[in-house]
Formats: C-alpha cells, structure tokens, sequence
C-alpha cells in the first residue's frame, strides 16, 4: 500500500492510480540510467581512446593477470566518465577478455558478488 492512500487492493501492493505512478517513475529513473552510460561508453569510440588502446596492447602484448594474449585494455580504477582518469596511461592494463571480464564481474556486483564501492 501506498503511504498515505486509503485504497486497498487486493493481491496488489499499490491501488491502480499509485502503480501507474510508481510504474512512470520506474521508466524515468531506467531513463536517466540508459542516458547516463550512453554518455560514458561513448568515450570508448574517440580517436583518443582508439590510440591510446593501440598504444597500451603494443606496450604490453600479454594479459597482466594470467599471460595470455592481451585482447582488451582495462581502466584499473574504473573512470565513471570522468575523461581524465579514463585517458590516464597509468591507470590502464592490458588484459585477456576472459580476466576483464573476471575483474568487471567482480568490481560490479555481478554473478552474486557484492559491488565494490570505488573510492575518489
């Protein structure tokens, strides 16, 4: 039940007005979640970023974690859009795709893991 409303409904948790709310504000947060990485993975297609991974899987051909060949260029402190730390050289590792993948699991809560908070 909705805090405030007097309807009650049964086998719902909200009346018909107040889920249709909470249903429109539920779109608009998931909004401005899409738009929010929209913006951030778009750093991933600059000229800047290409050189740069280019740049960081010459210098290191090999995967920092297991030494299989480097495929993907990782941000060691993940950048949340903030263009300095996401351009930064010493910030970056080269890594296989399957240890990436590994560590963004375990960084993002994936899989029953718990989100590592990221301290600035």
């Amino acid at each position: 039940m909705h805090p405030g409303c007097s309807i009650r409904v049964r086998g719902a948790s909200r009346c018909p007005q107040h889920q249709q709310a909470a249903a429109e504000a539920y779109a608009q947060r998931q909004a401005q979640n899409r738009e929010k990485r929209a913006d951030r993975y778009a750093l991933y297609r600059t000229p800047e970023w290409r050189r740069l991974r280019a740049v960081v899987l010459a210098e290191e051909p090999t995967c920092r974690m297991c030494g299989e060949k480097a495929t993907v260029v990782d941000h060691i402190t993940p950048h949340l859009g903030d263009l300095m730390l996401f351009l930064d050289r010493a910030n970056l590792q080269a890594l296989c795709k399957r240890c990436h993948d590994s560590k963004t699991c375990r960084e993002d809560g994936g899989f029953g893991h718990k989100r590592k908070e990221v301290i600035r």
